[in-house]
């Protein structure tokens, strides 16, 4: 027989969340609840068969309680592997956040040299447009000027053609 300290006795159970219920009551203890010393035996052995000897002791078997505290150790194992997975995850998520960070400054500064640019291009364009209709303007005046004289030129007769010369003297003022 072995003698590990006082233990009490409880149902054996498989289930992590039972045994971390009373995490007191499992795994090998030094002592029982009232003092005295633990009387510790494996569930198959041939000496003790009920596991009491009418004291006010309970037994607890030796195989069954290494059995509680390889699952408690088990279920504490796990939790910490969540914990580290957790933070795995973390720290992915802050390197993540920090190169978007960097994608969202690097975006900015490009916004800004293109509406530098665009602003630019406004510019340059706006002073090719008034450049543009100014040579439209000038370009319909010549050709309506041509118009007209060739127009005057067609249905003059020679007593008409001082006629026409006033006219486009006139037209030529008009334009200037």
């Amino acid at each position: 027989m072995f003698e590990m300290g006082i233990h009490s006795y409880t149902q054996p159970s498989t289930s992590v969340s039972s045994v971390t219920r009373n995490i007191k009551d499992y795994g090998l203890t030094k002592e029982c609840d009232c003092g005295a010393n633990d009387i510790i035996d494996t569930s198959h052995s041939p000496m003790i068969q009920e596991g009491g000897d009418g004291d006010c002791h309970i037994w607890k078997w030796w195989d069954e309680a290494v059995i509680e505290e390889l699952t408690l150790i088990d279920g504490n194992v796990g939790e910490m592997a969540e914990k580290m997975d957790f933070f795995t995850y973390l720290d992915d998520f802050y390197m993540a956040t920090g190169e978007i960070k960097e994608l969202k400054n690097e975006t900015t500064k490009k916004i800004a040299k293109l509406e530098m640019e665009l602003a630019e291009m406004k510019k340059k364009q706006s002073g090719i447009r008034i450049g543009f209709e100014l040579q439209i303007v000038i370009a319909a005046a010549v050709v309506l000027l041509l118009l007209s004289i060739l127009i005057c030129l067609k249905h003059s007769k020679f007593k008409y053609v001082n006629g026409c010369r006033s006219f486009i003297f006139k037209l030529v003022r008009i334009g200037n």
